[in-house]
């Protein structure tokens, strides 16, 4: 997510909640790996990629030393 610079904070946070929910109406219920809400002020950018092999999630504990 992101705002251009010439918005205020208050600003920024309403458009970011109208893309969070756009994406969330688009996206979410379809079970969409990715979607883009863009405005004038504001985008987000939602993807979901797996980019670690599975085995990779495994992680191995060091023997205790005797």
């Amino acid at each position: 997510m992101q705002c251009t610079p010439d918005l205020e904070e208050d600003d920024c946070l309403k458009c970011l909640s109208v893309a969070t929910n756009v994406i969330h109406n688009c996206c979410s219920r379809e079970r969409k790996l990715s979607g883009i809400s863009m405005s004038t002020n504001c985008y987000f950018w939602y993807a979901h990629h797996i980019f670690l092999p599975k085995t990779s999630l495994l992680i191995s504990t060091p023997s205790p030393q005797t």
